[in-house]
């Protein structure tokens, strides 16, 4: 690394042996480098330093200790260094970001963050790394992540989970928009900047799909104003961009991301909700083309409620069985609507038995755990026609140990409680 005059520290040299002791000039210029020296042993024959103590406020050396442990670099190296030596520590400090701050690291640091490999899982320290990326180099990898962050998670389930700890805050849709978009254009990141969404054409995918979700959201939140045809629309190209040809596989073995899987779903949902043009037809092509192993609770239940929603608008015994196998299927996976459908099939005796024990059983479940309102709104018609109540919803209670009838309606806020707490006689 060549130096300039400003980079030259001066060293007073020892008369008896020739080797070097710090004046003042090297002393500080070691200190505005983030490296304080407690003591050194003034015989200049044996001028090696004793200990080394770091600033924590001061960037440089922190930098060095958030990308290797303190152990390794700056006990085991920094102590055995002479007093003349010191110099090329500055040198290397002031070029450290320059030259170890390389995408791959960078990218792979967040990522370790992130999943918690050798440490504790920590979004908001890899969000930091992501950024620090993002900012240098731009790469494609990062700015989705950074997107994804930036909307709950975006289309990944994973991603949503392992950043369930940073606060409502984080959420930004115009930042995420701003940063998908760069990940989507950012088309020459160097091969080793891709650490968890390798190949390139998955993290690109992946970009696709988290823009398209960010869209939506934004139409949606904007309560579906002038400007919500356009967003929607936008949605729907990029979903079709990556429905437009076959799943990019991942480099790994157990894939972080599936793009396409995600925007088959994603797309179905929007179909279902008139956001995008298409027949429940439609719907059930998207999910069935995604193979069985490869699907979700989301999958199944989507698959479950479009053949609900056919049988009931022209009965069919293959659609009503197909509706109660994908249903079960999408409740074993505890896809949180699947129990309310569940019930419905129950008592309806669509492609199942009719049992109205069982219906009520799974009514409790949603409404319990799940706070479907659905549920809620059904145990309201029993609570308003009653008592008595039906003796199968008093069977199925007995899921529910220790709780009565009426107790489970307040829980629910159904009815009030009409216990009292006045002792008086």
């Amino acid at each position: 690394m060549t130096r300039g005059p400003a980079d030259s520290l001066d060293t007073v040299d020892s008369a008896p042996t020739g080797e070097t002791v710090p004046n003042e000039a090297l002393l500080g210029a070691l200190a505005k480098a983030g490296v304080e020296i407690d003591a050194f042993i003034a015989d200049v024959a044996a001028a090696d330093l004793r200990r080394l103590r770091r600033d924590p406020n001061l960037p440089a050396v922190r930098c060095v200790e958030d990308l290797f442990p303190e152990t390794s670099l700056l006990k085991m190296v920094l102590h055995c260094l002479r007093a003349r030596e010191l110099e090329s520590i500055v040198c290397v400090n002031r070029g450290f970001k320059e030259n170890c701050y390389n995408a791959r690291l960078l990218t792979g640091r967040a990522c370790m963050a992130l999943t918690g490999q050798d440490c504790e899982p920590n979004a908001a320290e890899a969000r930091k790394w992501y950024r620090v990326c993002a900012d240098m180099h731009g790469t494609r990898e990062a700015l989705c992540m950074l997107g994804g962050m930036a909307n709950e998670g975006g289309a990944s389930n994973k991603l949503t989970e392992l950043i369930s700890s940073l606060s409502e805050e984080a959420v930004d849709l115009d930042e995420s928009e701003r940063c998908l978009r760069a990940a989507i254009a950012a088309d020459d990141s160097h091969p080793g900047s891709y650490v968890i969404l390798a190949p390139a054409d998955n993290a690109l995918d992946a970009a696709r799909v988290d823009l398209a979700m960010t869209l939506a959201d934004k139409a949606c939140r904007g309560g579906y104003g002038p400007d919500a045809p356009r967003l929607l629309a936008e949605a729907g190209v990029l979903l079709d961009a990556v429905l437009d040809h076959a799943e990019v596989p991942s480099v790994h073995e157990v894939p972080f991301r599936c793009p396409w899987r995600e925007a088959a779903t994603m797309k179905a949902q929007m179909i279902k909700r008139g956001e995008v043009a298409g027949t429940p037809h439609d719907i059930l092509a998207l999910i069935e083309a995604i193979a069985p192993d490869d699907r979700d609770g989301c999958c199944e239940h989507w698959l479950a409620d479009t053949y609900k929603t056919l049988d009931e608008e022209n009965p069919n015994e293959e659609h009503a069985r197909r509706a109660f196998e994908h249903m079960s299927r999408a409740y074993k996976a505890r896809h949180p609507s699947s129990p309310f459908g569940m019930g419905e099939l129950a008592e309806r005796g669509r492609g199942t038995e009719a049992r109205l024990d069982r219906a009520y059983y799974m009514y409790l479940v949603a409404a319990f755990h799940c706070h479907d309102e659905r549920a809620v709104a059904r145990l309201t018609e029993v609570y308003a026609a009653g008592p008595p109540y039906p003796p199968e919803l008093i069977e199925a209670l007995g899921g529910f140990p220790e709780i009565t009838v009426e107790e489970a309606f307040v829980a629910l806020g159904i009815a009030a409680d009409s216990s009292s707490d006045d002792d008086s006689d």
